[in-house]
């Protein structure tokens, strides 16, 4: 957490509302491959407007001096290093304060150049082990709402009506869900090719991880008659990176989560525990 100026040089006062914005939050720190950077948001509020801002610092490891290195007026965040640390990947709603995109920003200086552009939320990405490509977990936004935000009659209006056909329709933070679900996506970071690698209107895919080799993609997901009712139905698979045939990897019945791979790739580490309906035991 970082304090601005004049509040650190008055001494013995009380805190008032005004001294809120002064506060800027520090979050998501990553450091570098090679060790000698690292890369974090720093976060404020605009007190006239009460807009919430993101950018990101840099700083040269050890006992650098931290540099900011985007500006402007929007939100850029999780930043990652690529493999050679020559990149770093980032969300940023630079051009659509409502829809962050992924960009891509030199690590030694240069403008971000956008890769996406999508409609929908991305949850997470991850660098491939090569550094060529970027996996996205991603939830596209309904097309009935895409329609209606081009239309300002209706956007005025907004939802008159909404058709629920599921258990879970509704979370905390997030709002009513749209009715696509988390999918994988692929891009490749020199054309901006955007490819979706699996899909579906039943199942859910999340916490994909890179095989050491980048050839293959292990995820979880619930395949259940209806995974809504049985939500501990988690189980572990694995898909080729250029698309194709998903793979089931027998575990036991139960909850499962972050996956990851051996580093010869013949092996994949989870935690979890087994059974359904028995969130007391402890997760191994």
């Amino acid at each position: 957490m970082i304090f601005g100026g004049s509040m650190l040089t008055q001494k013995h006062r009380s805190l008032t509302a005004h001294d809120l914005y002064l506060f800027h939050l520090i979050s998501q720190p990553q450091i570098s491959p090679r060790g000698d950077l690292a890369v974090y948001c720093e976060h404020s509020v605009d007190e006239k407007t009460e807009k919430k801002y993101a950018h990101l610092w840099a700083i040269s490891l050890p006992g650098g001096k931290p540099r900011q290195i985007t500006y402007g007026k929007q939100s850029d965040t999780s930043p990652r290093f690529a493999a050679d640390g020559g990149n770093i990947a980032f969300l940023s709603n630079r051009e659509d304060e409502k829809q962050p995109q992924v960009y891509l920003l030199p690590t030694d200086g240069g403008e971000a150049r956008r890769l996406t552009d999508l409609k929908g939320t991305i949850e997470s990405f991850s660098w491939s082990p090569d550094g060529t490509r970027l996996l996205l977990q991603f939830r596209a936004k309904d097309p009935e709402d895409i329609e209606r935000e081009k239309d300002e009659e209706k956007k005025k209006l907004g939802v008159v009506c909404r058709e629920i056909d599921r258990v879970f329709y509704k979370e905390d933070g997030k709002g009513y869900l749209p009715h696509a679900r988390r999918h994988l996506w692929i891009i490749d970071v020199r054309t901006a090719e955007v490819r979706q690698i699996t899909e579906g209107d039943v199942f859910d895919e999340w916490d994909p991880v890179w095989s050491p080799d980048g050839k293959e993609i292990a995820f979880c997901s619930n395949h259940a008659d209806d995974p809504d009712l049985d939500p501990d139905a988690i189980d572990l698979f694995v898909i080729p990176a250029s698309g194709g045939e998903m793979r089931h990897l027998p575990t036991p019945v139960g909850p499962k989560a972050n996956q990851s791979f051996s580093p010869d790739g013949r092996s994949i580490a989870y935690y979890g525990h087994e059974g359904k309906g028995e969130g007391w035991k402890n997760t191994h």
